[in-house]
């Protein structure tokens, strides 16, 4: 009897070191199964953080990349905006030139019609003194062949020297003009390169 009771305790202790064995290893099981999945939450989050952070990143360039790109858009406007007014100032200084120049071509015009009108009443004056000369001298004709040749000798004598006399005045007049066109030539000129340095600077 005591026999059997010892060989059921027997049993009964390998059972339950079975029964233990059997539960350390699902213990164990249960440690492994929690230690991966642990890994697995901590790589999903890691990858997530990368990714937010690249997308970040990503956001950043692009709003640079706007920046810079509305930067280059206002400078372009602001190039053009100068180029204009420029333009518009060099038009505006361009017709200021062409008026003064047509307003010293028309005083240059006044002035010559002014000489010419002198030089005609300066002609009529000597063509009026010779003609009554010419009169006299005339009057006291009729002394014979002689007397007539010498007074178509002073006449021709008189109408050469009036016709040097109308070459020299035509020789100055032709100097005036060429001076006054040289004065405005170098006039113009130096405004026009006033206008280029103005430019310039």
């Amino acid at each position: 009897m005591k026999e059997e009771e010892e060989e059921e305790e027997e049993e009964e202790e390998e059972e339950e070191e079975e029964e233990g064995g059997r539960e350390e290893e699902e213990e164990e099981e249960k440690r492994r199964r929690r230690r991966r999945r642990r890994r697995r939450r901590r790589r999903r989050r890691r990858e997530e953080e990368e990714e937010e952070e690249k997308k970040e990143e990503e956001e950043e360039e692009e709003e640079e990349e706007e920046k810079k790109k509305k930067k280059e858009e206002e400078e372009e406007e602001e190039e053009e905006e100068e180029g204009e007014e420029e333009e518009e100032e060099e038009k505006e200084e361009e017709e200021e030139e062409r008026r003064r120049r047509r307003e010293e071509e028309e005083e240059e015009e006044e002035e010559e019609e002014e000489e010419e009108e002198e030089e005609e009443e300066e002609e009529e004056e000597e063509e009026e003194e010779g003609g009554g000369g010419g009169g006299g001298g005339g009057g006291g004709g009729g002394g014979g062949e002689e007397e007539e040749e010498e007074e178509e000798e002073e006449e021709e004598e008189e109408e050469e020297e009036e016709e040097e006399e109308e070459e020299k005045k035509k020789k100055k007049k032709k100097k005036k003009k060429k001076k006054k066109k040289k004065t405005f030539d170098a006039s113009a000129e130096a405004s026009a390169n006033r206008i280029v340095c103005q430019y310039k600077l």
